[in-house]
């Protein structure tokens, strides 16, 4: 359901498809679903628990500095944005255009999931610029840390390019290390 999802937008998505691809009649679909948008909010739903796993693992939350904590969740982070939870995009981000305006409930959702991967990156910013001694809008630049992933991850696949996410989380870690300078 993901990829067709994220290949067609999840809208243009028929339940025969999803019915064809899951292997069940429309009446098993019915069974376990009121309606796709349903479905929908669950494959969101499994989607954002796949990334808060993939985006949790790697070890950097073992580093004990700070600053070279946030650079391996940085490194860990142009990982998993090309790695195969989200090598075919972004569910969050793909559903958000495609509905966010149709469906106030799942808009709300994806905001709260936003929000959530958002204050993972500004918490460890936060730390990172007070062992420093700067001060950033860690808030800020966790909204950032999205506009970035998610942008790139459209230029992705407008350019064929499944680099892009990667070269451009790896050029938002450069920034941070020019904000974060040397501990004064």
């Amino acid at each position: 359901m993901r990829k067709v999802a994220l290949s067609k937008g999840f809208p243009a998505t028929t339940v025969d498809e999803i019915c064809a691809l899951a292997g069940v009649t429309k009446g098993s679909f019915y069974h376990h679903f009121d309606g796709k948008d349903d479905l929908g909010l669950a494959a969101l739903e499994s989607y954002f628990a796949d990334v808060v796993v993939e985006f949790g693992a790697g070890g950097w939350a073992d580093v004990d500095d700070p600053v070279a904590r946030l650079g391996a969740f940085m490194a860990h982070a142009a990982d998993v944005c090309t790695g195969p939870v989200m090598i075919g995009g972004c569910l969050i981000g793909s559903f958000a255009l495609d509905m966010a305006e149709s469906s106030p409930d799942l808009r709300e959702r994806m905001s709260t999931m936003f929000a959530a991967l958002r204050d993972v990156v500004a918490g460890l910013v936060a730390d990172a610029a007070r062992s420093r001694g700067r001060v950033i809008d860690a808030a800020q630049f966790g909204d950032q840390f999205l506009a970035v992933l998610e942008g790139s991850i459209v230029l992705a696949k407008a350019h064929a390019d499944p680099a892009a996410p990667r070269r451009g989380l790896v050029l938002l870690a450069q920034h941070l290390d020019l904000l974060l300078g040397p501990s004064v």
